[in-house]
């Protein structure tokens, strides 16, 4: 059988983005070495405790059975069976549920505020938040793509793709309804859904919880439970409101404009913020389980997504990021099908 031809828009399309990339990759280098790539935006801990982990918990259960049933579906050779749009709409209305139902339920019991939720405070915090998100994409995309490629080479040679959707989409004749959808669950409602869990809820709760364990982002106060506010004259002068006493106790803050900088180290002898950053990109590569390869690129990709999260506390940089990430992999996919379909 002869090799299919080579698309050359698709090629120079690829080739030239991931160049893009590597270019890119090599700037964060030569920043870092001047400083952070990001300043850290500091903001009270996030409301909720360990129920963070519960939405985490159910993606990952959910994409377990998931990943089993897409298995047993191959090995009884019922593959071909083809893909129904009203399946693709289910899915994505019942991930939606799921995601926003829990995300309601923690912010009513919380009473967390749209800023506790990674909501930009403007408009222009906004763009700004998608242009991080963008650049984050392009310096993600050359080494997620190409450790996919490696371990595909070496470990999956003869596996065409490690998601069982695209492996759907691939094999199926073109349907432009199938397209859409596919590409309305891949660019919208993942991103939206698993950066919520990951970043968001869990990664959030992580921070608080290493924030207490380094006794960091606290005040002193002589009042138990609330906290000091500081009056008029302390915000005028930067003078404390009352002297420090044998019974002075340590509360948490509402706000973090007291302390700027995070301490350096933090869990484990790490860097501060990379422990959270760590564990919720484990999770989310766990996600990805039985998908060949996955887990391991998209750990590093969300590597990616919890650092700039990590350093502005918004939810809409890692959306964007990992929405235009999702999208380089769908305009090759669509290219791919119409050009050889």
């Amino acid at each position: 059988m002869p090799p299919e031809s080579l698309d050359p828009a698709l090629y120079v399309f690829a080739v030239g983005t991931i160049l893009l990339s590597i270019g890119a990759c090599v700037n964060v280098i030569h920043m870092r070495r001047k400083g952070p790539l990001l300043p850290y935006e500091p903001r009270r801990p996030v409301p909720w405790g360990a129920v963070g982990c519960i939405l985490a918990v159910i993606t990952l259960l959910n994409a377990a059975y998931a990943a089993s049933h897409d298995m047993a579906v191959a090995d009884g050779g019922r593959s071909s069976q083809p893909l129904e749009p009203a399946t693709l709409i289910f899915g994505m209305i019942e991930q939606l549920f799921i995601v926003g139902g829990l995300v309601l339920v923690v912010a009513a019991i919380t009473k967390a505020t749209l800023r506790d939720l990674g909501w930009p405070a403007n408009i222009r915090q906004f763009i700004r938040d998608i242009s991080i998100g963008a650049a984050a994409c392009l310096v993600a995309l050359a080494p997620v793509h190409i450790s996919q490629i490696a371990l595909m080479t070496v470990f999956f040679p003869d596996m065409k793709s490690g998601h069982p959707l695209i492996k759907m989409v691939m094999d199926a004749p073109p349907d432009p309804w199938i397209l859409l959808l596919t590409g309305v669950a891949a660019v919208i409602v993942a991103p939206v859904c698993e950066e919520i869990a990951f970043r968001l809820l869990l990664q959030g709760w992580l921070e608080r919880w290493v924030d207490r364990r380094l006794g960091w982002r606290r005040k002193a106060s002589n009042e138990m439970p609330s906290v000091m506010a500081p009056s008029p004259d302390h915000e005028a002068t930067g003078t404390s409101d009352k002297p420090l006493s044998s019974n002075t106790i340590l509360v948490e803050v509402s706000d973090s404009k007291f302390e700027a900088e995070p301490p350096n180290r933090g869990i484990a002898g790490l860097p501060y913020g990379w422990f959270p950053i760590i564990v919720s990109a484990v999770a989310f590569g766990l996600a990805h389980l039985g998908y060949g390869p996955e887990p391991v690129p998209l750990f590093l990709l969300g590597l990616v997504l919890g650092y700039i999260y990590q350093r502005t506390h918004r939810i809409v940089p890692s959306i964007t990021a990992h929405a235009l990430f999702n999208l380089f992999t769908m305009i090759i996919l669509w290219r791919m099908i119409y050009y050889h379909g």
